[in-house]
C-alpha cells in the first residue's frame, strides 16, 4: 500500500518515547477532533517540492507546520521542544502501519513561534500553542 509523507511525520512523532509520553497518539491533520484531550499536535503540510539533480529526480521536500497544544504555556513549550528534538536531523526508513516504507533523508528545523488562539465560541480560555516548522527531505 502506498505511503504518504504525512503518515511518516506522524509515525516519527508517535515512535519517539518522549513525545509519546506526552501525547500518546494524539497527532492530527489540521485540527484536534472534537472530544479529544490535550496535549496534542496538529500538523499542516504547507507545500511539497521535487528536488532535481544532474542525474534526474532527487527526491522531494515537504514543509510542515506543527502546532503543539496544551492547557498551559510552559507545557505547550515543553511539548514543542520534544517535537523539535524528535524531528530535527532525523533520518531513516519509516514504515507506518499498513503502508509501504519511506526513506527520510533528513529533517531540518526551520523555526518555532508562539501562536495565539481564540476560543471559537467566545467563552473559556483557549489552549496554549507553540508552532514548530520543519522541512522533511524524502525519497519518492
Amino acid at each position: 500500500m502506498s505511503v504518504f509523507v504525512e503518515q511518516v511525520l506522524r509515525e516519527i512523532l508517535i515512535d519517539d518515547s518522549e513525545v509519546a509520553a506526552l501525547i500518546s497518539t494524539r497527532v492530527y491533520p489540521h485540527r484536534v477532533p472534537q472530544g479529544q484531550s490535550l496535549p496534542a499536535v496538529v500538523y499542516t503540510m504547507e507545500e511539497t517540492e521535487p528536488l532535481a539533480t544532474l542525474t534526474g529526480r532527487g527526491g522531494v521536500t515537504a514543509n510542515f507546520e506543527l502546532i503543539c497544544l496544551d492547557d498551559g504555556y510552559g507545557d505547550a513549550k515543553d511539548l514543542a521542544e520534544k517535537v523539535r528534538d524528535a524531528l530535527a536531523h532525523y533520518s531513516g526508513t519509516v514504515t507506518p502501519t499498513g503502508s509501504d516504507p519511506m526513506t527520510v533523508n533528513r529533517v531540518l528545523h526551520l523555526g518555532s513561534d508562539d501562536v495565539e488562539l481564540q476560543p471559537l465560541d467566545g467563552s473559556g480560555i483557549p489552549p496554549k500553542a507553540v508552532s514548530v516548522r520543519v522541512k522533511l527531505y524524502y525519497a519518492a
